[in-house]
């Protein structure tokens, strides 16, 4: 502590110091992220290194590169460093001989000066020390030194609380002169009980320029005997939902403080300290999640001094009380958790509607909701100064979002593997069809391409809200056998296979004729002629019955009745369908043949009046 002191006590040197060097580290525009370097020394001989920075604006980092090109900064183990306001002291235990560079960023300074220390010149505190309390009052002794001549110096002595740094009392300042012991007794009354660290500052005003230093002294332990009483205590409430602790002590106190000083911490790490006001008598914490105590410290300041402190512990793992459903719900009852390790009282208020119930152990209770919005307040005191409450609003969403489709497609068949389901949704943030999440728009619409396998298909959709409320929809499409532009189900050449054995037949009847006109007198005989006119009367009258079979059912198949009739029943629909198309073949087969038959009938009727 000393020797960061005395480098403090050097910084404010001016330049009129015989060895001081001072320049301006070359100034430059106001570029943040650029970094500058600078020559500062060249240091003849190994030894200490002292230099003090004075900025415009902010106090901004200093490393020093070595001769060596080693990087030196603040928090090395042979640098002391000390910093106030627009000014920083660096000193160097053992700088090598050699130049030494200052790397910066001006940050928000227009330049950045800078000065060497001579190491041997300032005012020194040679000792310092606290003696015995007694009747209130303490004894110190201490001796300055100045540059080895005798001087007139102030002194000040701090007293500063080791429970609260930010604590400092003047307790007693005046003159010494330098070069021999001094003696100074303080009083302690207007003190809290404590312990104490006693500082003394010393400092010098030579022309322009000022020297100080400062020392502590080893910590004192402090009973004020005319520190007034601790307050008795005070109540908790702790809202365990919203993490708060609201502390109130307006049932202990009296109405002649001065102020309050309350500090509390989470699991021994300090999350509040104020000073309140004298008409402060309650305050309410925020602790952080998952806290398992609280240490709550609470004085007041009475004749300018502060009272004992009242100290409270809080175990937060000892009770539990929550609400378990939450502040929107789509659950029609809303359920308290409690955990609590003696038979303890709770009282209950949901929409006004009050009730009272004694619980122990681990368990919960439910309530019912109203649709929309409802008042929920759980009051479990648990002893005199602590209960917990929970004290919210619970909404309760039993509306599930609504679906749409576009088209209606509920019950109908389709001859095609895919069919496009096209909707809209309201109120849902998740839309699945056949378990897959589909892809919302913006406006909650939506498209989904669904594979029909053959016959009966059930296509499932459910959307689901923030809050979990869910809407069903089943969706019942048939797929026909076959499609439109083949009702048969067949495929390839098999579809023309009727046409196929027409051909056949017509060849066979052709070969049957050449061979009869080479062999005519048997056929003479035989009466071939006539049985061509008998077979051209068969094909005619079966490709008569067949295209009126054919166009029998094409009036079926296009007209309304036969629409209402596939909507009902694809397959008697399909069956009609193929009978058309065969029939419709058939007839084509019948006047081919028939085509062929009169062609032959006709050269073998000429041919047999040739031959006459």
């Amino acid at each position: 502590m000393r020797n960061i002191r005395k480098i403090i006590s050097k910084q404010i040197l001016m330049i009129t110091v015989a060895l001081t060097v001072s320049c301006v580290l070359l100034p430059m525009a106001k570029v943040h992220a650029e970094t500058k370097q600078g020559e500062i020394t060249r240091m003849q001989s190994q030894g200490d290194l002292t230099v003090m920075f004075t900025f415009d604006s902010e106090v901004v980092d200093i490393t020093f590169i070595s001769p060596s090109g080693a990087k030196v900064t603040a928090s090395d183990e042979n640098v002391e460093y000390a910093a106030g306001d627009l000014w920083c002291t660096y000193r160097i235990r053992d700088a090598a001989a050699g130049s030494w560079k200052a790397e910066y960023d001006l940050g928000s300074n227009s330049q950045i000066t800078y000065s060497i220390i001579e190491d041997d010149y300032g005012l020194w505190i040679q000792y310092f020390k606290a003696g015995a309390v007694s009747d209130g009052r303490i004894p110190f002794s201490f001796e300055a030194d100045f540059a080895g001549e005798t001087i007139l110096y102030q002194y000040e002595i701090y007293a500063v609380s080791t429970s609260d740094p930010a604590s400092v009392t003047k307790i007693d300042s005046g003159s010494a002169g330098s070069g021999k012991e001094q003696t100074s007794e303080a009083s302690l009354r207007d003190l809290s009980s404590d312990q104490y660290i006693f500082r003394l500052d010393v400092y010098y005003q030579e022309g322009d320029a000022e020297v100080f230093d400062s020392k502590n002294s080893e910590p004192v332990d402090y009973t004020n005997p005319d520190e007034a009483n601790a307050i008795e205590n005070c109540k908790a409430t702790i809202y365990p939902d919203d993490l708060i602790c609201e502390l109130d002590w307006s049932e202990f106190v009296s109405w002649g403080c001065e102020a309050y000083r309350l500090t509390v911490s989470a699991d021994q790490e300090q999350i509040y300290n104020a000073t309140l006001q004298s008409d402060a008598k309650a305050e309410s914490v925020v602790f952080p999640q998952g806290t398992k105590a609280l240490s709550v410290k609470l004085a007041y300041k009475s004749y300018g001094i502060w009272s004992k402190e009242l100290i409270k512990t809080i175990n937060l793992e000892e009770v539990q009380l929550t609400n378990k459903t939450g502040e929107v719900s789509n659950s029609a009852q809303v359920e308290i958790g409690y955990d609590v390790p003696k038979k303890t009282p709770l009282h209950v208020i949901v929409n006004g509607e009050e009730g009272d119930y004694s619980v122990e152990g681990n368990g919960e209770l439910s309530f019912d909701l109203n649709e929309g919005n409802n008042t929920l307040r759980a009051e479990l005191p648990f002893d005199e100064l602590l209960r917990y409450v929970i004290d919210t609003n619970v909404y309760y969403d039993a509306t599930p979002p609504s679906i749409v489709l576009f088209d209606d497609l509920e019950g109908k068949t389709f001859y095609t593997d895919t069919v496009s389901i096209l909707g809209k949704v309201t109120g849902a943030k998740i839309l699945r069809i056949l378990g897959e999440e589909i892809t919302l728009a913006d406006d909650g619409s939506f498209s989904y391409e669904a594979k029909l396998a053959g016959g009966e298909n059930i296509i499932e959709i459910e959307a689901e809200d923030a809050n979990g409320n869910k809407a069903m929809r089943a969706l019942t499409l048939y797929r026909g056998g076959a499609s439109l532009n083949d009702p048969a189900g067949l495929t390839g050449w098999m579809r023309y296979l009727p046409l196929f054995a027409a051909l056949f037949v017509s060849l066979l009847i052709i070969l049957l004729s050449l061979i009869f006109m080479r062999k005519k007198e048997r056929a003479e005989k035989k009466g071939f002629g006539g049985k061509l006119v008998i077979w051209d009367i068969l094909v005619a009258s079966a490709g008569a019955v067949c295209f009126g079979q054919f166009m029998a059912r094409y009036a079926q198949t296009h007209s309304v009745h036969f629409l209402e009739m596939a909507e009902k029943s694809a397959s008697e629909a399909v069956g009609i369908i193929k009978m058309e198309r065969i029939f419709g073949i058939a007839t084509l087969a019948c006047i081919v043949v028939l085509i062929i038959s009169i062609v032959v009938t006709v050269i073998v009727m000429k041919r047999k009046k040739v031959d006459e």
